[in-house]
């Protein structure tokens, strides 16, 4: 099955009513923003962000599980950031 995703509107619409009812609206923006995996996002330090530059470097996930992640040891990914900080 084809993976599925949702449009610019519908991320705004469900990250503005998570605004409402809980803190997570801006992690959904985030996440679809960056197009990061949510191991890679669980794995971020403050030291990973440079907000000015609007770079995120991911240097490490959450957790690895044997036979599966990156294809490389220690790969490491610098998606363009696309949020308007």
């Amino acid at each position: 099955m084809a993976p599925v995703f949702l449009t610019a509107a519908q991320v705004e619409a469900l990250a503005t009513e998570l605004d409402d009812t809980h803190p997570l609206g801006l992690l959904v923006r985030f996440a679809a923003q960056t197009g990061l995996r949510a191991a890679e996002i669980a794995g971020l330090h403050i030291r990973d962000m440079n907000l000015a530059a609007g770079h995120v470097e991911v240097r490490q996930t959450l957790k690895r599980i044997a036979g599966t992640g990156p294809t490389a040891p220690r790969s490491r990914s610098a998606p363009p950031a696309t949020c308007p900080c």
